[in-house]
């Protein structure tokens, strides 16, 4: 639902939006969030009058577009970073994604990071644009690295998400106004800088796939959905991400036992009572990596959740918001999800390898934008109006027996609005 604003709201909306500078680090669809940013501000504007209409026109021509930077690396690696138009005195607004390894294979026992290179060339713009006398900077990064490492569990080993988060805050110097960014590994996280932070999930968009997916099968009743459906968390750590799935499904929900046995090393209880023959069991995590502990590792003659529930007659579903998929003991996440037998769904935090990848995976992979909700959380920012509606009505929506949602096509990616 869109509020309605009177003609005052609209006016500082409008006024708000004229200050506006957006930027993104090449690795978005930029044509296409740039559309879910334009159709954003227009539906946000539903009863305006002509020469508002006029205003938004003009905004949409030349502030709601992404600015150009010119990006390029020294020839000892270093990152040299320039925006191409005046942020004097504007509210930039930075959206910023990390890229993967070509090959993960090769990555696996390399000792350059393509992370941190992406790392450090985002606090590089950060304090450029700091330097440019910005008013206000908000960064929207999809996927942050480090965020596994939030707590000293052993002696003598760093926090390295507080650090990334000092990072950020030292590059800006004091204009950097918001982070937004999606399924934090743990929420308290947000804690670790003392500014505002979206931690905005990927259920929804999850939940509304399934639900459309499902409800398109013949003698598939979406009334009764908790009969056939099933969510799964891989880990107690998961448990909250997969209560609030099973809440917009309407299915119950179970839990999987993982003991953290070493670095990357991890042993999974199965054992399972319940029946699940002919069910459809959604395993739903904020991350895959190697993949090992959903998947299992053959090599080792470990059997994860996805060929176990499979064994147990149940058709199996995975959803992640970040797909990280690093190799293991030379094996890919990728041969490992396929060999397993479900169904993977994954959103575009972070920009695969290569431009043909979805579609070289398409047997076994989904993946679902995050431009639309991205859209939202850009005009919520800059206009000042509350992402928390947003999020909790998306929710409610999903769970109603009439779910007002479309889940289009958009090349290789799916696109849920509503």
């Amino acid at each position: 639902m869109v509020q309605e604003r009177n003609v005052h709201e609209r006016a500082g909306c409008l006024e708000r939006l004229r200050s506006v500078v957006l930027l993104e680090n090449f690795l978005y669809d930029q044509q296409h969030l740039q559309q879910k940013i334009q159709e954003r501000a227009r539906k946000e504007f539903p009863s305006s009058t002509p020469a508002e209409s006029d205003q938004l026109e003009h905004l949409l021509e030349k502030c709601l577009k992404f600015a150009p930077r010119e990006v390029k690396r020294f020839k000892n690696s270093e990152s040299f970073v320039k925006v191409l138009t005046n942020v004097r005195e504007k509210d930039v607004h930075l959206f910023y994604k990390f890229k993967l390894p070509e090959d993960p294979l090769a990555a696996e026992n390399s000792e350059s990071s393509l992370v941190d290179s992406y790392l450090l060339q985002l606090c590089v713009t950060l304090d450029g644009l700091m330097r440019s006398g910005v008013n206000s900077i908000t960064v929207y990064v999809p996927f942050l690295p480090y965020l596994r490492q939030d707590k000293k569990d052993d002696g003598r080993v760093p926090i390295s998400a507080k650090l990334v988060f000092n990072l950020l805050e030292s590059a800006a110097a004091g204009k950097l106004k918001r982070i937004c960014t999606f399924d934090m590994h743990a929420q308290q996280e947000q804690g670790f800088w003392d500014g505002p932070v979206d931690d905005l999930p990927a259920g929804p968009e999850f939940a509304a796939y399934y639900r459309g997916l499902f409800s398109s099968e013949e003698g598939f009743d979406v009334h009764k959905m908790g009969e056939s459906v099933e969510v799964m968390a891989a880990d107690a750590g998961g448990v909250k991400r997969t209560d609030k799935m099973a809440q917009m499904l309407k299915c119950r929900w179970d839990v999987f036992t993982k003991l953290r046995t070493a670095h990357s090393e991890a042993d999974t209880r199965l054992d399972l009572t319940q029946s699940l023959q002919g069910k459809k069991v959604i395993i739903a995590e904020d991350m895959i990596d190697t993949c090992g502990s959903i998947a299992g590792e053959k090599e080792k003659g470990k059997e994860g959740p996805i060929p176990y529930l499979i064994r147990k007659g149940a058709q199996v579903y995975v959803c992640a918001t970040h797909a990280v998929f690093s190799a293991k003991n030379g094996i890919s996440a990728e041969r490992r999800l396929r060999e397993s037998g479900g169904k993977i769904v994954v959103t575009d935090s972070l920009q695969r390898r290569r431009s043909d990848y979805y579609q070289e995976h398409k047997d076994w992979l989904t993946v679902i934008s995050l431009d639309y909700v991205l859209a939202k959380a850009f005009f919520c920012n800059q206009a000042g109006d509350s992402i928390s509606d947003f999020l909790r009505n998306r929710e409610e929506g999903i769970k109603a027996e009439k779910v007002d949602f479309k889940v289009t096509a958009s090349g290789s990616k799916y696109t849920v609005e509503g």
